[in-house]
């Protein structure tokens, strides 16, 4: 499917769509997964922006795209673990291609749910990248757990140290292990009942220690160990910067005038957190999400100019607040004078 950020698992596992007349526009509905629906709310509807049907139907899969997202993001709510190592995935494709690390093949190693969230730091560790705590307060608890006993792991005994002062030190071609975990992975996505996952997963973790204990800048020792430190003491546990966390304590610290504004804020956020995801950032918002969440008030809620106009305010005010807080690193409002 030619949509960005489609996934492969929407089609196999949410309804088919089915293009409705709504509101004086053409849109498109998906009956909603079982653990969503209410008696009276079974669908999900989104605007194709347009009263055009054949224009509706070209623009069909990109609108629909929004709405599989959206059962995602339920649907991980439901299990808030599921939601974070996916919010934890996103965030390091994007880490991996800001040092360089941009290929589909490192991508979709991250990506596979078979790789193991801790295994991802520690391939990023091998590599010389550190991950940022508020990454790192998406891992699970068992994700904790190896990063801090594991490092030891990787540490050359006294027989690696021998065995290289005769034979030299092993290289590891960083191409040939990247394919070895992805053809693992790839066995493990195909096959996740076969009575051998649990070694082939197994040999995964080791090949990502392996080539950690192997690596010529010596890097991930050093790393790992301090990320243990890190996690033993608690002071990777910083104040979440997502949009849904900034704001609930934007909502809760805020010192309002009125009920009314308040009760006004926190519709206006919650919409916003919808349209662009919870887990999203505050620092990747910029002026191209504001207009994005005034066209979908507009074509979406039939909303008056008035309305999105004091939506957009409310959102806004959460940044102006979030920059006084020192516990945020933002320093300017992401769209200034929109």
């Amino acid at each position: 499917m030619d949509v960005d950020g489609w996934q492969s698992h929407w089609l196999k596992t949410y309804h088919e769509p089915r293009l409705v007349w709504h509101r004086k526009k053409w849109h498109w509905a998906v009956t909603k997964p079982k653990e969503l629906q209410k008696k009276t709310d079974k669908d999900k509807k989104l605007s194709s922006g347009t009263t055009d049907e054949l224009v509706a139907k070209q623009r069909k899969w990109s609108v629909v795209a929004k709405i599989y997202a959206s059962f995602d993001a339920q649907l991980g709510d439901i299990d808030s673990q599921v939601a974070r190592d996916k919010a934890f995935r996103l965030e390091a494709v994007k880490l991996f291609a800001k040092y360089g690390e941009k290929s589909q093949q490192t991508q979709h190693l991250i990506m596979n749910s078979f790789m193991e969230t801790d295994d991802i730091v520690r391939l990023a560790h091998t590599l010389n990248i550190s991950i940022p705590d508020n990454m790192i307060d998406l891992l699970s608890e068992e994700a904790k757990f190896y990063l801090t006993h594991l490092p030891s792991k990787a540490e050359q005994t006294e027989a690696d140290k021998a065995a290289e002062s005769i034979f030299g030190k092993k290289e590891i071609n960083l191409e040939q292990v990247l394919n070895e975990m992805a053809d693992g992975l790839e066995y493990l996505r195909a096959n996740p009942n076969a009575e051998d996952a649990n070694l082939i997963r197994s040999g995964v973790k080791e090949l990502t220690i392996e080539f950690a204990k192997r690596s010529p800048k010596e890097v991930f020792t050093s790393k790992d160990k301090e990320l243990a430190e890190r996690l033993k003491s608690g002071t990777s546990n910083v104040v979440s910067s997502t949009l849904a966390e900034v704001s609930k304590r934007y909502i809760a610290e805020n010192e309002w005038n009125r009920d009314r504004t308040k009760s006004g804020a926190k519709l206006a956020l919650e919409r916003f957190c919808e349209l662009h995801g919870d887990n999203t950032d505050i620092l990747e918002i910029n002026a191209k999400h504001a207009y994005a969440f005034a066209k979908w008030m507009e074509d979406d809620l039939d909303a008056a100019n008035k309305s999105i106009k004091g939506a957009l305010s409310y959102v806004k005010g959460m940044f102006s607040w979030a920059i006084t807080q020192v516990e945020y690193n933002i320093n300017e409002e992401p769209w200034g004078g929109y």
